[in-house]
């Protein structure tokens, strides 16, 4: 079985660690090799992670395609609270429902970048939501961080949202704000990994349709 390179750009050091430690195994098995490439944010200060703009990740994509002209290309970018200035920004008001825009804006992204070799994902509407596919798993994982209450929240949040992809992008309710109230103390890179690693990507897909489908324009690659 031949191997297929694919970079990701990712945003921090949590999504970093999620296509390091989780997805990349998944993959490797049915012979796609991904590996994770946080964006510079400040290369003087040799800062990385976070989207403050779109020109650096802009940048880091498009010389990541001209250093390895052999590689795909991919990323993993939380819609919530993308950079106003993101390509497709200017024409969301007129599409209705959040994965509808999130596939506009990937498709507006892979036009301005215009290579075969690469195609975007953004997280619907960030990284944490996936943490929401499997409650019992996420109980678990921040048991000693949990609020009285909390599974009952959890399971009134998914209930009223339908999955955890249409959890919504308020500021006061997207999914790591609702986290950060019925866990205090969460940390996304510490226990946002151990929860999604206790789920697994069978089970993160599963209740992630749009997530499902990145994963297998992953394994199609191969």
């Amino acid at each position: 079985m031949s191997v297929v390179r694919v970079k990701a750009i990712v945003e921090g050091y949590t999504e970093e660690r999620f296509i390091k430690g989780i997805l990349a195994p998944y993959l490797g098995a049915r012979g796609v090799y991904l590996s994770p490439i946080r964006v510079m944010t400040s290369r003087s200060l040799n800062k990385r992670g976070g989207l403050n703009d779109f020109l650096k990740p802009k940048q880091h994509i498009e010389t990541t395609l001209k250093n390895d002209r052999e590689a795909y290309c991919t990323t993993l970018f939380d819609y919530y609270a993308l950079p106003h200035e993101f390509p497709g920004m200017d024409d969301l008001e007129r599409i209705h429902g959040a994965q509808a825009r999130v596939v506009h804006l990937e498709a507006a992204l892979s036009a301005v970048i215009g290579d075969g070799r690469f195609f975007s994902y953004l997280a619907l509407h960030e990284f944490e939501a996936m943490l929401f596919s499997d409650l019992d798993q996420l109980e678990q994982g921040c048991a000693t961080l949990a609020r009285t209450g909390s599974r009952k929240k959890l399971e009134a949040v998914l209930h009223a949202c339908g999955e955890p992809e249409a959890i919504d992008d308020g500021p006061h309710t997207a999914p790591s704000k609702r986290l950060a109230d019925l866990f205090p103390g969460f940390e996304k890179p510490v226990h946002g990994i151990a929860v999604a690693d206790r789920i697994g990507v069978d089970g993160i897909r599963a209740a992630c349709p749009h997530f499902d489908a990145w994963v297998r324009k992953l394994e199609s690659l191969a």
